[in-house]
């Protein structure tokens, strides 16, 4: 993975769980905390570029499927791609 689509994924992960927090509840506890282990491991990646990455769970990326089919609905806010390089 690529520092694009590395930046790519994490921004996709936020703005999943920032819609689901603000309009509608998809993901349990548990969910959201398997999302931010990937988020985090994506940020770990860049300074380690051979880190082994940490994907979420089929059933946890199919529910993000189908909420970014709700996101064009949204206002996407982008995470300041500065504030973590």
């Amino acid at each position: 993975m690529d520092v694009l689509q590395n930046k790519a994924r994490r921004n996709l992960l936020f703005t999943c769980l920032k819609f689901c927090s603000e309009h509608e509840r998809k993901f349990t506890r548990g969910q959201r905390i398997l999302i931010n282990q990937e988020r985090g491991q994506l940020l770990h990646m860049l300074s380690l570029p051979n880190a082994e990455p940490r994907p979420v769970p089929e059933s946890i990326e199919q529910i993000i499927i189908h909420v970014y089919g709700l996101l064009p609905h949204y206002n996407l806010d982008v995470i300041d791609e500065d504030f973590f390089e």
